[in-house]
C-alpha cells in the first residue's frame, strides 16, 4: 500500500487492520474526489472479491449500473461533471 495515508497494522492470526486515512471519506465526484486510497485497496483486494449477484436492493437499476456501483472502486474515476451554472 502506496498511499500516503494509508496504515497497515498487524494484528494477532495472520489479520491486518488497514487505515485509510484519518476518517472515512464518502468522495464527491463532481469535486475531483476520487478516493485514491479506496481505489488502491480495491485493487489489492479484487481477487476475494465476491461475484455480484442481483438481490432485491437494486431493483430500479440496471445490470449496468449495479455492476458499476459494484466494481466502482476497481474502475476509473467518472469524469467530473461541468455544471453550467458554475461558470
Amino acid at each position: 500500500m502506496k498511499h500516503p495515508e494509508t496504515t497497515v497494522q498487524e494484528l494477532t492470526g495472520g489479520r491486518a487492520l488497514i487505515r485509510l486515512g484519518p476518517a472515512p471519506l464518502a468522495g464527491d465526484t463532481k469535486l475531483g474526489e476520487t478516493l485514491p486510497a479506496y481505489r488502491e485497496l480495491a485493487g489489492f483486494l479484487e481477487p476475494w472479491l465476491l461475484p455480484f449477484t442481483r438481490s432485491d436492493t437494486w431493483d430500479g437499476y440496471s445490470e449496468e449500473e449495479t455492476r458499476h456501483w459494484w466494481r466502482r472502486f476497481l474502475e476509473p474515476p467518472p469524469t467530473p461533471i461541468s455544471d453550467p451554472r458554475d461558470g
